[in-house]
């Protein structure tokens, strides 16, 4: 997309450091999307535990943390992991100290005698913290709320009212054209619901099509070196939206539902 938005918003399957990464420094938008053990994370049984790392006492002047059983771990050493994409995560290996007593000897090693060792990646620790204070705002919580309205309902409605769960041909040109025609009688559905309750909502999108279509430009047989090829996409952007504000449309998501639209209609501007 060749436009900026100001939120990203996907499921929990979207969550990880690369993705945020991509969202925050490539598409400068905030990333709403809960990583994987978001949910959990959140649930008052996963906050009392104790044996889980997250809700061990780290002292930042220190550099350290303490378990359950008083057990401290220490910076040991830094490393990175490269994965099959090439992305690469920094870590930090904390090490247990050594006791002499036996109920800290029990604490402190490994069944095989070898001193217990946890792994921290600093940076993804701050991209949650992040998510979370995100997604703990009002203001973002609307707008990832409205996901599921906008989002979910189309694969509940492929799957329940036009019973298409899986495609039937193979190949990716076959199978696009198969997904093309199902999303296409979705939204035919869809348009002819709404029409069916505002009949002038037809007759404006027939005068935006044919506004749209004049706007196409002529192809030019020799084009003009160093010359900046114009953007279209944005030229029918800006266009429609000018035209929507002035003939009292309203957005998509307003659009599914009908008491908004019911209140807007009357308005000058959106």
């Amino acid at each position: 997309m060749d436009r900026h938005f100001v939120y990203v918003t996907a499921d929990a399957g979207y969550g990880s450091e690369p993705n945020y990464d991509y969202v925050l420094k490539t598409c400068f938008s905030i990333p709403l999307i809960p990583y994987t053990m978001y949910l959990k994370e959140l649930s008052r049984r996963y906050r009392n535990d104790m044996t889980k790392r997250q809700n061990w006492l780290y002292e930042e002047a220190l550099d350290r943390y303490t378990d359950n059983h008083g057990i401290r771990f220490y910076h040991k050493s830094e490393y990175d992991r490269h994965d099959k994409v090439g992305y690469t995560r920094h870590f930090i290996a904390y090490q247990a100290e050594q006791r002499d007593d036996p109920e800290g000897y029990h604490w402190s090693t490994t069944r095989a005698g070898r001193q217990r060792q946890i792994s921290v990646n600093p940076h993804w620790e701050k991209q949650k913290a992040f998510i979370r204070s995100q997604l703990d705002d009002e203001a973002a919580k609307t707008v990832f709320a409205q996901r599921k309205i906008e989002v979910e309902p189309v694969f509940g409605n492929l799957k329940a009212n036009l019973d298409f769960h899986r495609a039937s041909v193979r190949g990716l040109p076959a199978v696009t054209n198969e997904v093309g025609i199902a999303l296409m009688a979705g939204n035919i559905g869809k348009l002819a619901k709404l029409t069916a309750q505002y009949p002038e909502l037809m007759a404006k999108m027939i005068r935006w099509q044919l506004c749209l279509c004049a706007l196409k430009l002529k192809k030019t047989p020799d084009p003009i070196q160093n010359e900046r090829r114009p953007n279209i996409s944005e030229i029918i952007w800006k266009f429609d939206r000018l035209y929507f504000e002035t003939e009292n449309y309203v957005s998509a998501s307003l659009r599914q539902n009908l008491w908004a639209y019911d209140q807007v209609r009357s308005s000058p501007l959106l």
